[in-house]
């Protein structure tokens, strides 16, 4: 085991280098990016989410639904994420 899989849960590696990570959905049309920097006080965590159309330019009215929740759901993570590390 490397710890360099191609593929975690519905998520496969598009791209990877030593401090960015790419991933896409299988059969969706979701992506999401990753990437370290060090800072003096310690590590930077970056990350991101999209929507990537269809070869045709469109994202199913499914998916458009969905993301008032999805950034509810992202905010919701992030200010979890500020309270434990300020616990710290």
């Amino acid at each position: 085991m490397t710890g360099q899989a191609d593929r975690f849960a519905i998520w496969r590696v598009r791209r990877r280098t030593e401090t960015e990570l790419l991933m896409r959905q299988i059969g969706g049309p979701t992506a999401s990016w990753f990437m370290i920097s060090p800072r003096a006080s310690g590590t930077r965590l970056s990350f991101g989410s999209a929507l990537i159309p269809a070869p045709s330019g469109r994202v199913s009215l499914g998916y458009r639904g969905l993301t008032p929740f999805h950034r509810l759901y992202s905010h919701g993570l992030l200010r979890a994420a500020r309270a434990g590390l300020s616990d710290r």
